[in-house]
């Protein structure tokens, strides 16, 4: 169950994160190095995110595999 609830979270930091990008660069010409650049912001943030939050849980063996499965 708490791995539903870290992806969850996960999931919902990329979709915000990628929801404020685009709004940012909407007006961007070049669409498909405007979204590989969006792309490369989300996971720069979410993993930044995920590596905070595994930082402060209790959890310590699920940190443990997240952190080495996420690199």
């Amino acid at each position: 169950m708490k791995n539903l609830a870290v992806f969850t979270m996960v999931l919902a930091i990329c979709t915000v994160t990628l929801s404020a990008e685009i709004g940012k660069r909407s007006s961007d010409t070049d669409e498909y190095a405007t979204v590989m650049k969006l792309l490369q912001n989300v996971i720069k943030k979410s993993r930044a995110y995920v590596h905070d939050f595994l930082d402060t849980s209790t959890v310590i063996s699920k940190r443990k595999w997240l952190v080495s499965w996420w690199g």
